[in-house]
């Protein structure tokens, strides 16, 4: 994670008003230090737009075991998961799920906003990171 920071630090902007994460999100190790990188980058009332096939329907829980065959380890959250993840830092703009058909796993679509009133809470993860950091 802290060399992501670095990479992001020394090529990119340090704010953007939108991140988008297609299919990458359920093969970040540490998906809450990924939401939490994410609400740090974002500029105040930017948006992060998610989409990732998840784990959402009894078929899904069924099927993705299958795909991570082909994929990888990953870890495909629920709809129900993404919410209790990202409620402290985002809200809900718009969600849904795609599917284009019956035998695929549901792809799970997400625009969140980031909370303006969690500015506290972006000094809060700074202080976080600095503890880590001296330990």
């Amino acid at each position: 994670m802290e060399e992501l920071e670095i990479i992001n630090k020394t090529i990119f902007p340090e704010e953007f008003d939108v991140i988008l994460c297609t299919h990458s999100f359920p093969y970040y190790k540490d998906q809450q230090q990924i939401l939490k990188l994410f609400y740090r980058r974002l500029a105040r009332e930017g948006r992060l737009i998610l989409a990732f096939a998840s784990e959402s329907t009894f078929y899904d829980r069924r099927v993705m075991p299958l795909v991570k065959l082909t994929t990888g380890n990953a870890a495909y959250p629920s709809k129900e998961k993404l919410r209790r993840m990202t409620r402290a830092h985002f809200t809900y703009e718009m969600e849904g799920n795609v599917a284009k058909h019956p035998w695929m796993p549901t792809l799970l679509f997400a625009v969140l906003k980031k909370q303006e009133n969690h500015e506290r809470h972006k000094d809060e993860c700074h202080k976080d990171e600095r503890h880590k950091e001296v330990q």
